[in-house]
C-alpha cells in the first residue's frame, strides 16, 4: 500500500495530534472536543493534512479533499442512501480536474448536471 499521508506530530500551545501514517484506503477521523470552539483549530488541521498549507513535521504524498458534514433524514437514507455523484451535485465543482477525472464517462458528467 502507498503511504499517502506521513505525520511525525503536530504541536502547538492549544492542541497536539500524535505521530501517524495514513495508507491508501484509510480514513483519519480527528474528533476535537469543544466543537464550534476548535473551529479554526479544524480548518487549519484540514488545509494541513489536505496539503494546501505546508507543515514541517507532515508529508503529504497525494492532494486531498476534505468533506464536509451533511445529515440526512433517516427516511431518506433507508430508501435513497448518499452516493458520491448525488454529493457532488450538491456543490457542481463540475471545473475540478478531479471530478472530470471521476466521472470521465461524459454521460455521467451531463447527468449529474
Amino acid at each position: 500500500m502507498k503511504i499517502v499521508i506521513e505525520n511525525k506530530g503536530i504541536k502547538t500551545d492549544t492542541f497536539y495530534i500524535p505521530p501517524f501514517v495514513l495508507h491508501e484506503g484509510e480514513i483519519i477521523v480527528l474528533y476535537l472536543y469543544n466543537g464550534k470552539h476548535f473551529y479554526d483549530t479544524e480548518m487549519y488541521l484540514k488545509d494541513i493534512f489536505c496539503g494546501a498549507i505546508k507543515n514541517e513535521n507532515v508529508i503529504v504524498n497525494r492532494k486531498m479533499s476534505f468533506v464536509n458534514f451533511f445529515k440526512e433524514s433517516k427516511f431518506r437514507d433507508i430508501f435513497f442512501p448518499s452516493t458520491v455523484s448525488r454529493y457532488l451535485r450538491k456543490d457542481k465543482e463540475l471545473t475540478n480536474p478531479f471530478l472530470v477525472k471521476l466521472f470521465e464517462d461524459k454521460e455521467k458528467l451531463k447527468s449529474i448536471n
